[in-house]
This record gives C-alpha cells, sequence and structure tokens, in this order.
C-alpha cells in the first residue's frame, strides 16, 4: 500500500511540474521571422531605466486571434500598432487590445470579435516600450 501512494505522490508531483512548464510557454499558432530591435539606455550609475522600439515580421502559422508574446516590459499601448504590410511610410493597422500577464511574462495582443489571423499570413508588429535594466 505505502508503495501505492509513492507512486502516486511521485506521479502527481510529476504532473504537476509538467503543467507549470507548459503554462510558460507560448502556443505554436505564430512564428517570428525577422526583429529589429532599437534600445536607448539611461547612464548606468544612476540610471538602469532603457526605452525602445521593436519591429517583428509574424507568420501566422495557425488561425488564431490571439498573439501571445514573452514580455518584461512596459508597452506603450497607444503607439503600439499591429500592421497587415509595412513599409517605411505605411501601416495598414489592425485594432488590438493589449493585456499583460506579469505572473508569466506575457504579453497578449487580442484582436477585435470576429477577426482573426489567417495561416501563411506575415503581419507586422511595432512595440514601443520602457523597462528597468533587472541587476539580479
Amino acid at each position: 500500500m505505502s508503495r501505492i501512494i509513492f507512486f502516486l505522490s511521485a506521479l502527481i508531483a510529476i504532473v504537476t511540474r509538467i503543467g507549470a512548464e507548459d503554462s510558460y510557454r507560448l502556443p505554436n499558432n505564430t512564428q517570428p521571422e525577422l526583429y529589429t530591435i532599437k534600445l536607448v539606455f539611461g547612464d548606468f550609475e544612476n540610471d538602469l531605466s532603457f526605452k525602445g522600439e521593436s519591429f517583428i515580421k509574424i507568420k501566422i502559422i495557425e488561425e488564431t486571434s490571439v498573439i501571445t508574446l514573452h514580455s518584461a516590459v512596459n508597452v506603450d499601448e497607444t503607439r503600439s500598432r499591429l500592421c497587415l504590410n509595412m513599409d517605411s511610410l505605411n501601416c495598414m493597422a489592425i485594432p488590438i487590445q493589449i493585456e499583460t500577464d506579469n505572473t508569466r511574462e506575457f504579453l497578449h495582443l487580442k484582436l477585435q470579435s470576429g477577426i482573426s489571423l489567417k495561416p501563411n499570413e506575415n503581419f507586422y508588429l511595432n512595440l514601443v516600450f520602457t523597462g528597468t535594466i533587472n541587476t539580479l
């Protein structure tokens, strides 16, 4: 009987651990293809803050209405956008709502109801953000 209880306890621990690891994994419905990142840092002596902007080309793998990214920065929702196509002058913006999950350091970009991104389409995500360098 004690062997069964030990086995079940070990199995529960393994399943719980696997579930915890998976909760930090990103979904596989999108694939980043290109990153361009600009960063401006403080003086490092008295100021560990930074600001930046990223441009990410994203390929849609499975139909989705949410793009999820890892993010530990403060995103400026008013200046960030998801574009159907983008060049130096144009961005055909797709309305998004940005939600953060600080526990898992996720950034969820949710499209308006009824709108979804189709497989094999490319989109461009422009994020404007600020943050603080972690010294741990």
